[in-house]
C-alpha cells in the first residue's frame, strides 16, 4: 500500500512540474510578445541604441531553445533584417555575470527565474545604465522589475512605476493606458 501511494504521489508532483513549465513557458512566449511592444512604446528608444547604431538586446540565462522560441515571438516575421523603431536590432544571449560587456544593452528580458539578491542587483544595474529591465516571471515586477506581464482576464503589460521613473525610462501615454501599473 505504501509502495502504491509512493507512485500516486510521485505521479503529482511530476504533473505538477509539468503544469509548472508549461505556464512558465506560456508566460515567455506572451511576454516575448510584450517585451517587443514595450519597447517600440519607449520614447528615448533611439538614446538607447548602441556606439554602433543598433539596438542590443539581450536575452538573460536563455539557453538555445528559449533563445529560438523567444526570438520567433520577439522578431517580425520575414526575411528582412530586424529592426525596431526604425533602428537596427541584435539579439543575445548573456549570463548576468556578462551584462557590463561591450556592446552595452537597450533592454534586458529575463529569461530564467532569479533568486532575490540576483535580481536585488539587476534591478539596480539596470537604473543605473537606464537600460529597460523586463520579466515575464510573476512577482518580479512587484520586486523592482520596470516591466513584466499581468495574465488576469487578459494579458496586459505590467508595469513598475518607480522602476520606469528610477531608470528614467519614459512610455508613449497609450502603453501606459491600456498596462496595469504597479504602485509600490
Amino acid at each position: 500500500m505504501a509502495l502504491i501511494l509512493a507512485g500516486v504521489m510521485l505521479s503529482l508532483l511530476a504533473t505538477a512540474v509539468v503544469r509548472a513549465d508549461s505556464y512558465d513557458e506560456r508566460r515567455m512566449r506572451a511576454g516575448a510578445r510584450l517585451f517587443r511592444a514595450l519597447l517600440v512604446a519607449d520614447l528615448d528608444l533611439r538614446s538607447r541604441a548602441a556606439e554602433d547604431g543598433e539596438l542590443h538586446v539581450v536575452l538573460l540565462g536563455a539557453n538555445s531553445s528559449e533563445e529560438n522560441e523567444l526570438r520567433r515571438h520577439m522578431l517580425p516575421q520575414g526575411d528582412a533584417p530586424p529592426q525596431l523603431g526604425g533602428l537596427p536590432m541584435q539579439i543575445e544571449v548573456r549570463e548576468l555575470a556578462a551584462l557590463d560587456g561591450d556592446p552595452r544593452p537597450a533592454a534586458v528580458f529575463i529569461a530564467r527565474p532569479l533568486g532575490g539578491q540576483e535580481l536585488a542587483q539587476l534591478v539596480q544595474w539596470s537604473r543605473q545604465r537606464q537600460v529597460v529591465l523586463y520579466s515575464p516571471f510573476e512577482g518580479d515586477v512587484e520586486r523592482g522589475v520596470m516591466a513584466g506581464l499581468s495574465v488576469e482576464a487578459k494579458v496586459l503589460p505590467y508595469l513598475n512605476q518607480a522602476a520606469l521613473e528610477a531608470a528614467g525610462v519614459s512610455l508613449k501615454p497609450l502603453f501606459l493606458k491600456v498596462a496595469k501599473v504597479h504602485q509600490p
